[in-house]
């Protein structure tokens, strides 16, 4: 559940930051990075807490966030996804000859 401020969580007060996409306040990791690890790669929430050294309460709330704003993280991923298909048509550019 959330309030009218869709980067602030009910549950225990926590705050998930919302530049460059959603992620776990005072810290860099994201709610893409935190979903791609658990229900993606299938590692475990302790586990993943412990690798980014950020509470299990965070993890669990960063997995119910991506859960509940399924539109805005569809948004982020096309943007990851455009972000680097251009990285990639620039890396294979070939320099003009001098």
């Amino acid at each position: 559940m959330r309030n009218g401020d869709p980067a602030v969580s009910n549950h225990r007060g926590r705050r998930l930051g919302n530049s460059r996409g959603a992620h776990i306040e005072g810290s860099r990791v994201t709610v893409r990075d935190v979903h791609a690890r658990v229900e993606k790669r299938g590692l475990a929430p302790d586990r993943v807490a412990e690798r980014y050294t950020i509470d299990i309460a965070d993890i669990y709330e960063a997995l119910a966030y991506y859960h509940n704003d399924p539109e805005e993280m569809r948004r982020i991923e096309k943007r990851h996804e455009r972000a680097a298909a251009e990285a990639r048509e620039r890396s294979s550019l070939t320099p003009p000859n001098s």
